[in-house]
């Protein structure tokens, strides 16, 4: 997976993580969406014209557009939390009900400060 799209975040796990909980008493989308958009400040997320109703998100909740975009910017919101308490949440996902999350990188395997929670590689060609 790395090979062919480089690292790999999943929101859900981010907002998951426990030094984030203090900002993100739940983890569902627009949950997340909204308090990212409320707590944090920078980076400054601008929706196309058309779109000002995207901004709350209540009724267009599931709506693909809607989701990308919440996705995106509350993605855009908590990566420079990750990189400021250098953790270990790329290239793993979320796996809801589940003991672990699912590693894709094949090298953090075994590796000194990892997770232990490799379960499944994906390879693809």
């Amino acid at each position: 997976v790395g090979k062919c799209f480089g690292e790999v975040f999943d929101t859900k796990l981010i907002a998951e993580f426990q030094a984030f909980k203090k900002f993100f008493p739940s983890s569902s989308l627009l949950q997340t969406y909204r308090e990212a958009s409320r707590q944090l400040a920078k980076p400054e997320i601008e929706l196309a014209p058309g779109f000002a109703h995207y901004r709350d998100g209540g009724e267009q909740l599931h709506e693909a557009g809607w989701d990308a975009m919440a996705c995106g910017a509350t993605f855009g919101k908590l990566l420079p939390l990750v990189h400021q308490h250098n953790t270990s949440l790329s290239n793993r996902i979320y796996m809801m009900q589940g003991l672990y999350t699912f590693n894709l990188a094949r090298e953090d395997s075994g590796k000194a400060g990892a997770e232990d929670t490799t379960v499944l590689f994906v390879t693809l060609p």
